[in-house]
């Protein structure tokens, strides 16, 4: 078998970290795959909640899935940081259609690499669904990582294609549970939906609009309306033009959702979790700084939060023996 071609050569690595074993927490969502790199997995309770630095060497990139070569794109930016193959991929999915070539591209561009797909069995927590097989893993992911850095209940609002806004309680033996939650249509969804669905707003497509931590969360060119979503503009009162009121009722519908439901959440903390704390808002996720603008009630602003996750659950694993992390 010819040897696999290579997107850089490690002499062109400059940057390259060697001499540890590199772990790779990749998050595949519905429009963009978050990937971070770290040398080792951070232990949570040293991580820094106020950016993506829990450990040395660890960086965060968000990719677009609408980029033709985005494979290519993780694969090159990985080798740029990572010095040598010996390298294990920790992985969530909710779109499998985007991150089986992911897989195939990692194959290709590296001679010696593990792959692991979680999936719901690998999330140490209790979780009370019906069906916990057909659970976003990305929701308990985010959901376990919360968990390992605030006291709960929680509510845990990942803002991307969609917005998720879930449940986590703790119980007698100091396990968290997750409870589920809702999904709402994320902010690029429902802008889309008012520009096609609707003959008095006129769909203004072009650039990107609203602040991002994570890079966003994308929706195809030709269907992204030219609505800016800034914090903090005109939150009060009616919208004077239809870009505002569409910003208005957008912003408003969301948050307004967010703060209701874990109104609601709360309410039911006396069946779900018997410490009688007021839960604690995590929101995360590609829009989750244009939403923060809006929220009425408190909130922290945690980035990559299913990255964080990947390398809390890589941790783990290295706690009963790392050695390529089998």
């Amino acid at each position: 078998m010819a040897p696999a071609r290579r997107l850089f050569s490690k002499r062109r690595a400059a940057k390259a970290v060697s001499g540890k074993h590199t772990i790779v927490a990749v998050d595949v969502g519905n429009s963009a795959a978050k990937i971070a790199i770290g040398q080792e997995p951070p232990k949570p309770e040293v991580d820094d909640i106020t950016a993506f630095s829990g450990g040395p060497g660890q960086r965060l990139r968000t990719i677009s899935l609408d980029q033709s070569d985005w494979t290519t794109g993780v694969c090159r930016w990985v080798r740029q940081h990572v010095a040598g193959d010996d390298i294990t991929w920790w992985v969530s999915t909710v779109n499998r259609a985007a991150s089986q070539p992911l897989q195939r591209c990692v194959a290709e561009q590296f001679a010696s690499f593990q792959w692991h797909a979680i999936d719901h069995r690998a999330i140490p927590m209790e979780i009370e669904v019906d069906f916990p097989d057909r659970v976003g893993i990305d929701r308990l992911i985010g959901a376990y990582a919360a968990s390992l850095r605030f006291p709960r209940p929680l509510v845990i609002v990942d803002a991307g294609s969609a917005v998720t806004i879930d449940w986590v309680s703790g119980g007698p033996s100091d396990a968290s549970t997750f409870h589920g939650g809702a999904i709402l249509p994320g902010i690029r969804l429902q802008l889309a939906a008012l520009a096609n669905g609707t003959e008095g707003i006129e769909p203004t497509f072009g650039s990107s609009f609203g602040s991002s931590i994570e890079g966003g969360s994308h929706v195809a060119a030709d269907r992204q309306p030219n609505i800016d979503v800034q914090p903090n503009i005109d939150v009060l009162g009616p919208g004077k033009n239809t870009q505002q009121a569409i910003r208005r009722g957008v912003m408003a519908g969301i948050c307004g959702g967010i703060e209701r439901l874990a109104v609601d959440y709360a309410r039911t903390s006396v069946k779900t979790d018997a410490s009688g704390r007021v839960p604690q808002i995590v929101l995360t996720g590609g829009d989750a700084a244009a939403i923060s603008g809006f929220l009425r009630v408190e909130h922290v602003l945690l980035p990559g939060l299913v990255c964080r996750g990947l390398f809390d659950l890589a941790w783990r694993k290295c706690q009963t023996g790392c050695g390529g992390l089998e």
